[in-house]
């Protein structure tokens, strides 16, 4: 068994200015600031931040605990902290590694902080976002960026090496240019066109197996009615499957997906 050996040593600083806060990690929660104002104030700053130095002017970039310096810089109590060596291009993922596990990052904090970071795939999706005026989900449903069989593909999305082939931005945008002339077949729904559950749900029936767009708005054209105002996606997605299997063979009928959204 091997003896225990120090790893890193413990510091404080009044500094707050030698410590700069990652621009591509998450935003400043002032609920959160605020609560550990109060637990700095009354046990102390007990848990030390985590940073690392990338450049040579001496400041510490904070990969771990930025409200927790926030807090203490806000009642101005001394930063404690630990200095960890790591290569600049590993960052992001530790960064994100981190905050995952304790904090629960979503798909959002990972397209910001890689599109910050310039990353080739993700600033594909962002200007698949701007151009169609979606929202990241629908997008990454477009891309078939998801879990099961694409779990490939989430994963270069987290880890930042996200690859889009021109072959698969034609075909999400295929995709798009049927879901949207789904969304806008009736004036009926005026009221909850725009809603995204309602948009997801349309993506979904137009890259169901079998589907034939044709049929789908000719559907449409005197069943839209049908389509009612919903709470979820998959209430949209039924509805939608069942104006499209009126008066169809049951071998051509389309079967809804149990797959979370």
């Amino acid at each position: 068994m091997e003896e225990t050996k120090e790893l890193a040593t413990i510091y404080s600083s009044y500094d707050y200015k030698s410590f700069k806060v990652l621009t591509y990690n998450r935003k400043k929660n002032e609920h959160l600031v605020d609560a550990l104002k109060g637990s700095i104030e009354t046990h102390g700053f007990l848990m030390p931040i985590l940073v690392t130095q990338i450049n040579a002017d001496g400041e510490y970039f904070i990969v771990d605990g930025q409200h927790r310096f926030w807090a203490a810089e806000a009642i101005g109590e001394a930063v404690k902290y630990a200095v960890i060596d790591i290569e600049e291009d590993k960052l992001p993922v530790l960064v994100s590694s981190i905050n995952t596990i304790g904090k629960k990052w979503g798909p959002q904090d990972y397209q910001k902080m890689y599109v910050l970071l310039k990353k080739p795939g993700h600033l594909i999706l962002d200007d698949f976002m701007k151009a169609n005026a979606i929202s990241l989900n629908e997008t990454l449903l477009l891309f078939s960026i998801r879990g099961g069989a694409n779990a490939g593909k989430m994963r270069g999305f987290r880890d930042g090496t996200l690859s889009i082939l021109d072959e698969e931005t034609e075909k999400a945008q295929a995709k798009w240019a049927n879901a949207w002339a789904v969304v806008n077949s009736s004036p009926a729904w005026e009221g909850f066109k725009d809603d995204k559950t309602f948009r997801m749900a349309a993506i979904l029936l137009t890259g169901m197996s079998g589907y034939v767009q044709d049929r789908m708005i000719g559907q449409l054209e005197t069943k839209a009615a049908r389509v009612v105002k919903c709470a979820t996606c998959m209430d949209y997605q039924n509805l939608f499957i069942q104006v499209y299997n009126i008066s169809l063979q049951a071998a051509n009928r389309l079967m809804l997906t149990t797959r979370a959204v």
